[in-house]
């Protein structure tokens, strides 16, 4: 990276110079320049007053002056502290600081690989609730408002099972997905009392199947063209990237009329690791099911993102 270089450089040669002129200085009055000690003590200084500006700039803390400014002014000189402590050292920082930032990146590199979800662990989910990762996913979706189970929200189950069967084929039917979200002006819900607060035909809701990652709008256009039952002008079809998430789920068994009790459990868990849900109910229909299907067998992923 030799622009990173060149400016770590310049930035370098400008803190030296004006660490000779404060050594002047030093010189004239005191007879003597600070020591590696008294350095470190000046730099330790300038970065525990960060901390007192950091909370003037959120408005916790009240300070004279213009706490923006005074933070660039208390990093910037911290950045100056680093330069002249390194020179002291003998430390030539410049090629210290891209060699360590390069095995930084490589180890985190590592263990970001390491750690990633797999793709399966988009489609489980204990019995139990649990806190996990789940890995970012490309959907073909619609968006609909109002209550599920009408024949327009069976509609476009319909539709997004097409379109995913015609862009992904294969010989297992495409899970269903759901999210589910109220409008801004509703009564702010929870995971708990998520169907529990506001009219159930106020919801948005987005129908959804998993995608190939590579989808694009072209490709959509020609799936749309190609499925048996037509979309309809009105219809809202998009590719949706959602990214790597964090959330909380637990797999619900049964009719969804009891899906309450599952969720209170769910938000329980979430209570007690101080989470809190951080966009759309998501659900998950592991089983295909349609206005007539019997309830008891059917398996759904409830999962909410937390933070």
């Amino acid at each position: 990276m030799p622009a990173v270089d060149a400016a770590l450089s310049t930035a370098r040669d400008e803190a030296l110079a004006v660490r000779a002129m404060y050594e002047t200085l030093e010189q004239r009055f005191n007879g003597k320049t600070w020591s590696t000690h008294q350095l470190q003590i000046g730099f330790a200084n300038d970065v525990g007053q960060i901390g007192r500006l950091l909370l003037a700039e959120e408005g916790t803390w009240q300070i004279d002056g213009d706490p923006r400014a005074e933070l660039e002014h208390k990093l910037s000189e911290s950045m100056w502290w680093v330069f002249v402590i390194a020179d002291r050292l003998g430390i030539d920082i410049t090629e210290a600081f891209p060699e360590t930032m390069g095995r930084i990146r490589a180890g985190l590199a590592s263990t970001i690989a390491r750690t990633a979800p797999s793709e399966s662990a988009h489609l489980s989910a204990s019995d139990t609730p649990e806190q996990v990762s789940v890995p970012a996913a490309t959907y073909v979706a619609v968006a609909g408002l109002g209550a599920p189970g009408t024949e327009e929200f069976y509609r476009k189950k319909r539709l997004i099972t097409q379109l995913a069967t015609e862009l992904s084929p294969s010989a297992t039917a495409p899970v269903v997905e759901l999210q589910y979200w109220y409008p801004e002006d509703a009564a702010p819900v929870e995971i708990a009392d998520f169907y529990l607060t506001n009219p159930i035909p106020s919801l948005h809701y987005r129908v959804l199947a998993l995608a190939p990652d590579a989808t694009d709008d072209a490709q959509l256009a020609a799936a749309v063209e190609r499925i048996a039952d037509p979309a309809r002008p009105t219809d809202e079809i998009t590719i949706l990237h959602q990214p790597e998430q964090e959330v909380v789920q637990v797999m619900h068994h049964g009719p969804f009329a009891d899906e309450h009790a599952t969720l209170a459990r769910l938000g329980a868990f979430a209570a007690s690791r101080g989470l809190r849900r951080r966009g759309p109910h998501h659900e998950i229909h592991l089983d295909a099911f349609g206005p007539e299907t019997p309830q008891a067998d059917l398996r759904t992923i409830l999962r909410d993102p937390v933070g």
